[in-house]
């Protein structure tokens, strides 16, 4: 499959218990941080949070930079940060001023586009994807942070399933790759009950050599996850799973 021609694959109806899923995740799923501004000076970090550009401005003309290299305890940068409240206004200028924030990552091994990724906010997932081609910094697209999730495994576990659309054609290889679960982003599109979805990764996945090389065969069984997911309420998703 071309990505050229992967935008008009998503027709399809996925499962009928797909706004199932996604209603009973949708309380937790938007990721925040809430862990208190640190050492971070108290206007940046209550603008990262409300989005306030006016305020940010003073970072912005710090012709040091000082301002924006501050991190939180858990060290997240004011790009982690704005990133994981969708802010584009913010994290564009940002990133005009201080590149590098692009591949830090916090305590717990996430990039700014990790958050984002996390947290339903696909302007700024597609906005740090464009960035990170157009410096060349693509290994940012396929890291994993400390749990093994990669941008497509977090896109599934929270169940946003128009960015996990994003990443797939952005990033096709990462399907297989497994976390410390040993679940692959396969397995949790399963899980999630994206009937669609999974033909069209399954499909990528058997034209391509991921075939031979045995890794649709690694970690976590996704027929298992098939069933799990019609024990929970969908009959006859195993059926057309098949």
């Amino acid at each position: 499959m071309s990505e050229g021609s992967s935008h008009s694959c998503w027709g399809g109806k996925d499962s009928d218990n797909e706004s199932e899923f996604e209603e009973s995740s949708s309380k937790d799923s938007r990721m925040e941080i809430i862990e208190g501004r640190g050492s971070m000076d108290h206007a940046i970090y209550k603008a990262a949070i409300t989005g306030n550009l006016d305020v940010f401005v003073v970072a912005l003309d710090d012709l040091e930079g000082s301002i924006l290299d501050q991190i939180s305890p858990q060290k997240n940068t004011i790009l982690h940060i704005a990133a994981s409240r969708g802010h584009d206004h913010l994290v564009k200028p940002i990133l005009r001023r201080r590149q590098r924030l692009f591949k830090l990552k916090n305590s717990v091994g996430d990039l700014p586009i990790h958050l984002a990724a996390s947290s339903r906010h696909q302007s700024t997932v597609q906005y740090l994807i464009s960035e990170a081609k157009e410096k060349d910094v693509k290994d940012g697209l396929k890291a994993a942070n400390q749990e093994g999730n990669t941008l497509l495994h977090l896109a599934f576990k929270n169940r946003h399933k128009e960015v996990a659309k994003l990443l797939f054609v952005k990033n096709k290889e990462a399907s297989c790759c497994l976390n410390k679960e040993d679940k692959s982003p396969m397995y949790m599109v399963v899980e999630a009950g994206y009937l669609h979805l999974v033909t069209v990764m399954i499909t990528y996945c058997y034209n391509t050599k991921m075939n031979n090389s045995g890794k649709m065969r690694q970690g976590k069984s996704i027929v298992h996850a098939a069933t799990e997911t019609r024990n929970k309420g969908d009959g006859n998703f195993i059926f057309k799973f098949k």
